[in-house]
């Protein structure tokens, strides 16, 4: 009875760790755009 609500929950669950993980790869590559920023800065 309640595998369409199972299969729903689980369907949003994937959307939401595929969001989760789309935001950690952004923060990865803004930490390393800031990296490379300063050092060229200093250099």
């Amino acid at each position: 009875m309640g595998t369409s609500m199972e299969y729903s929950e689980n369907i949003k669950l994937r959307k939401a760790q595929r969001r989760v993980e789309a935001l950690k790869g952004f923060y990865k590559h803004l930490l390393v755009y800031i990296i490379v920023n300063i050092a060229l800065f200093i250099v």
